[in-house]
């Protein structure tokens, strides 16, 4: 499933989140705590919903990391797309959904 390739995505060592799986993680540990699809743009949908665009919105998933084995444990969302990955796939801060510092995570206040 695509959720499969999101979580082989993320634990590429290139990427550095060095991740534990869930199964063997505590509560020190960085891991995956969800994935989910990202709802579109309302005006996208719409647009195709209604005929104006043959073209289906663009399909990105939502990732929270939970950063507990950090100095300050943090919880951290992302955006990553387009689903399903490929080569062109890009992580990135998630900032459409949230009215805060987009660079910023939120404390998790478990340390």
């Amino acid at each position: 499933p695509e959720s499969d390739t999101i979580i082989g995505l993320f634990f590429s060592d290139s990427l550095r989140f060095n991740l534990t799986a869930i199964e063997n993680s505590t509560v020190s540990d960085n891991y995956i705590h969800s994935i989910e699809l990202l709802r579109p743009n309302k005006s996208d949908a719409l647009a195709y919903i209604s005929g104006q665009t043959s073209t289906p919105p663009m399909r990105y998933a939502k990732v929270v990391i939970n950063h507990f084995g950090e100095k300050d444990p943090v919880f951290c969302f992302y955006k990553v797309g387009l689903v399903p990955v490929t080569d062109a796939t890009i992580i990135q801060p998630l900032m459409e959904i949230y009215r805060t510092d987009p660079t910023r995570c939120f404390n998790s206040g478990t340390k």
